[in-house]
């Protein structure tokens, strides 16, 4: 039979009301810690706190995965009030001592001298009493009455990342994240540029947020927003980006490493991606998102959005006629193209009656692949001078070519590029 009842003082061990130790405390090594020590039989575990206190949400998520019962206690602050949970739990050990004779050991877990006299009535009764407490905050006659005291290991530092960092530079911090903080003491960090390691980990998420948070999220008609998982695969793979694995954008990595999964992205108008179980039902306003098959990394189109996703960006100009009208005319004036300012190089082709955006995107792709080298790389582009570097279309190629597969080869780090389309964009150069 069970014979043990756990009760938690959880302003106490979380270092009063400014809750000091709130992030350097884990419940559930409490309980593990308790487990190897021989105290397994657990009958009642009871949490008493103010659990309205936005400050303890990240420890609700212990509190319910590990079964603990939380005793709600308003005024569960300072002031006349502020013993009301200490009250509360002596009064329940003292009923659970008379309605329930087969509980032979109650662990209090406190290091509050208030709990004295209750462990010595505790005693009289022939019941075993163990305190638990962290040790710079435990009272030395609580602890003397005690048949065992056992001492709470805070967290080492080194094992609390504090933040991680999102590709659009966002800092989410671990300590504010109910999921994150309970996930990094369990999912190990990894550096890899293999995808079928991330596929691997985003599964490895998937199942631990299942386990642990899915009546919150997973098993909703809502499902998850993908910021939340997102937070998680940044922290669970090092300096993650999606584009490692030739996915321009998050959304398009997460339709395929779901493709074999129990879940399935959702979106939601105006602008809302989700994650919820195959199983659970849709709103009206939802519609399901379909998931890639094969990866779609190897397209002429993929690859076009790679090139022209974040700096340097290479652009592949629309209208090939265009483009060569603006490359013979500098070839053709060379000489004049030496030392001159962005605005000077515009004006001087503005009578090739080129739409202005058009004529801009190709005059950043000439600089971007230093065909047309600015004289201070420390300044902004509109503020130097440049000189044309090539004297024929085959040395334009050429460089274009060398820095496309530049740019593909360092964003693409995982897979090796496709020939066949890279041909396919030369061609569309010549």
């Amino acid at each position: 039979m069970k014979n043990i009842a756990i009760l938690f003082d959880i302003e106490n061990i979380l270092g009063g009301y400014s809750f000091k130790y709130l992030y350097d405390i884990s419940l559930k090594d409490i309980i593990k810690d308790l487990h190897q020590k021989g105290y397994e039989n657990i009958a009642i575990q009871r949490a008493y706190a103010d659990w309205s206190n936005i400050k303890l949400n990240s420890i609700k998520w212990d509190i319910a995965k590990l079964g603990i019962e939380p005793i709600q206690m308003y005024g569960f602050s300072k002031g006349a009030t502020k013993n009301a949970s200490d009250i509360q739990l002596v009064i329940d050990a003292l009923e659970i001592l008379h309605t329930k004779p087969f509980i032979e050991t109650f662990i209090i877990v406190s290091g509050d001298g208030g709990f004295t006299s209750l462990a010595k009535k505790l005693s009289e009764y022939g019941k075993k009493v163990v305190g638990l407490a962290l040790k710079n905050s435990t009272n030395d006659i609580f602890k003397s009455v005690c048949d065992e005291f056992i001492y709470i290991e805070k967290l080492k530092k080194d094992e609390i990342p504090q933040s991680v960092v999102l590709d659009n530079n966002k800092l989410i911090h671990i300590k504010n994240d109910p999921i994150l903080k309970d996930m990094v003491l369990s999912i190990k960090q990894t550096d890899t540029q293999s995808l079928e390691v991330a596929v691997d980990k985003v599964q490895k998420i998937l199942r631990f947020i299942e386990a642990h948070h899915s009546g919150k999220y997973l098993l909703s008609r809502d499902g998850m927003n993908i910021s939340i998982f997102a937070s998680a695969l940044h922290y669970s793979i090092k300096d993650f980006k999606s584009i490692r694995f030739g996915f321009v954008k998050l959304v398009d990595f997460l339709r395929y490493v779901l493709k074999d999964t129990n879940f399935k992205l959702i979106y939601k108008e105006p602008s809302e991606f989700r994650i919820l179980k195959k199983s659970s039902e849709l709103y009206s306003f939802m519609n399901i998102e379909p998931l890639f098959e094969s990866i779609p990394t190897h397209s002429f189109e993929n690859y076009k959005t790679i090139l022209s996703h974040s700096r340097p960006t290479i652009y592949i100009p629309e209208n090939k006629d265009e483009f060569y009208l603006i490359i013979e005319r500098l070839i053709r004036n060379r000489e004049y193209y030496n030392l001159i300012s962005f605005g000077e190089i515009i004006d001087s082709l503005i009578s090739l009656d080129i739409d202005e955006i058009k004529l801009n995107k190709t005059i950043h792709l000439l600089i971007n692949t230093g065909i047309l080298v600015g004289d201070q790389s420390s300044i902004i582009i509109k503020e130097q001078n440049f000189s044309l570097s090539i004297s024929s279309i085959e040395q334009l190629l050429s460089k274009i070519e060398k820095n496309i597969i530049n740019k593909l080869t360092s964003t693409i780090e995982t897979q090796e590029l496709h020939s066949d389309i890279l041909n396919e964009i030369m061609d569309y150069f010549q």
